[in-house]
């Protein structure tokens, strides 16, 4: 026996409810009407870089809003390769007064925090700018370089 299916009701007479809005008398196929989903409400978690709690706006969400930025991104990144949290980063920043530790010029702007580290003990030691890390590279990697630097610097004017 074919059973025929009338247009928003089942097989037995019943209004059947639409799946897509939740309203009875028609299908998901033909609705117009907005879907109703009910919104999403996330427990609220502790961020991982900043130890605040905060409620996530997605589900893939472990930082807070104002830690989930790109400069920060790049910050924890560098942080996280040198086994260094971010209290512990503030905490030097601070200790330096926001400055390179050798030129002591400030961070901000167009100069930027490096974060310097021993490369056989992979301890870090302080946060330079680019400019004296790039130097303190080339002192660690060539033994007498700095001692040709100051004799090289004593030295009278060939062009004279």
């Amino acid at each position: 026996m074919l059973v025929r299916r009338i247009w928003g009701k089942s097989a037995s007479g019943k209004q059947r409810k639409c799946r897509r809005c939740g309203q009875l008398g028609h299908v998901a196929k033909t609705c117009e009407r907005p879907a109703q989903q009910p919104p999403i409400v996330f427990k609220p978690r502790m961020c991982w870089s900043c130890l605040s709690v905060y409620v996530p706006t997605k589900a893939k969400g472990d930082l807070c809003q104002a830690c989930d930025n790109h400069e920060m991104k790049k910050l924890r990144c560098r942080c996280r390769n040198h086994g260094l949290s971010k209290q512990q980063h503030d905490l030097i920043l601070a200790s330096q007064h926001h400055a390179c530790y050798l030129c002591r010029r400030q961070f901000g702007g167009q100069i930027f925090e490096q974060i310097d580290h021993d490369h056989v003990t992979g301890n870090v030691r302080g946060l330079l700018c680019i400019g004296c890390n790039l130097m303190l590279g080339r002192i660690e990697m060539s033994e007498g370089w700095l001692e040709r630097i100051v004799t090289y610097l004593h030295q009278p004017c060939v062009a004279a």
